[in-house]
C-alpha cells in the first residue's frame, strides 16, 4: 500500500513538473513558431532607376553628351542628350534623349533600356511608377522583355505602373519608341520604385521554437496518460 502511494505521488510530481515547464515556455514556442521562416518586413526604395538625362546623382548632364543609364539597343550604343523639345522644355528633373543630338534618325523604332537591381529584395513585392513622353509613339514598355502593354501618344506625358515581371537580382526595363518623321525624342520625367527586403532569422531563435514545442508536446503526453 506504501508503495503505490509512493509512485503516485512521483508521477504526480513529474506531471505537475512538466506542467509547469509547458506554462513557461508556451509564450516563447508561440514566439519560435512566427520566426522559423524569413519574412519581408521592410520596405527599401529600388536602387539604379533615374530620369533620362541626369548622372549618378541626379544632376542634369550637358546636351550632346551620351546618358549612361539608358542604352539604345538596336546600336548598342547610349542614348544621347538633346536640346530642349517644343513639347515639353528640358528640366528640371530630366532631358530629352535620341540616339544623336539633333534628334536624327527620323522613321526608325528605337528602343531605350534601363537597369537596375533587386539584390536582397523580393521581387514578388517590387512595383515601379513614372512618366514618360514620346516623338512620336510610345510602343511598349517591357520589363524583362515581357511587355506591359503600356503605350504613350506623342505630344502629352502618359503614366506608367509596372507591378509584376520583376525578377532577383539585374532587371531590365525597356522603352520602345516609334518616329514618323521630322525629329525624334524619348523622355522619362520621373520613376520611382520599392521593394520589401529579406529579414533573416537568427538560428536561437528557431531553437526557442522547437524547445517550447517539444516540450508542450511532452507535457500534453503525461496529461493524455494521466486522463
Amino acid at each position: 500500500m506504501f508503495k503505490k502511494t509512493s509512485k503516485k505521488i512521483k508521477k504526480n510530481s513529474s506531471y505537475k513538473s512538466y506542467l509547469s515547464q509547458a506554462l513557461i515556455v508556451m509564450p516563447m514556442a508561440v514566439i519560435g513558431l512566427g520566426m522559423v521562416h524569413p519574412e519581408t518586413t521592410q520596405a527599401a526604395n529600388i536602387s539604379g532607376l533615374y530620369t533620362t538625362g541626369v548622372d549618378d546623382l541626379g544632376n542634369l548632364l550637358p546636351v550632346g553628351i551620351p546618358d549612361n543609364h539608358y542604352t539604345i539597343l538596336e546600336t548598342g550604343s547610349n542614348a544621347i542628350t538633346m536640346n530642349s523639345h517644343p513639347w515639353l522644355p528640358n528640366g528640371p528633373n530630366s532631358l530629352w534623349l535620341w540616339e544623336n543630338s539633333n534628334g536624327l534618325p527620323t522613321f526608325v523604332t528605337r528602343t531605350f533600356r534601363t537597369t537596375f537591381d533587386l539584390t536582397g529584395l523580393d521581387p514578388s513585392t517590387a512595383s515601379i511608377t513614372g512618366r514618360w513622353i514620346t516623338d512620336d509613339s510610345g510602343l511598349d514598355i517591357r520589363i524583362n522583355g515581357i511587355s506591359t502593354g503600356q503605350t504613350s501618344g506623342g505630344e502629352n506625358i502618359f503614366d506608367f505602373n509596372i507591378t509584376n515581371g520583376f525578377v532577383s537580382g539585374i532587371n531590365t526595363l525597356d522603352f520602345v519608341v516609334q518616329d514618323a518623321g521630322v525629329i525624334s525624342a524619348f523622355r522619362v520625367t520621373e520613376i520611382s520604385g520599392t521593394a520589401f527586403s529579406f529579414q533573416s532569422v537568427p538560428e536561437s531563435s528557431n531553437l526557442v521554437g522547437v524547445w517550447g514545442i517539444a516540450t508542450l508536446l511532452g507535457a500534453g503526453t503525461i496529461f493524455k496518460r494521466r486522463t
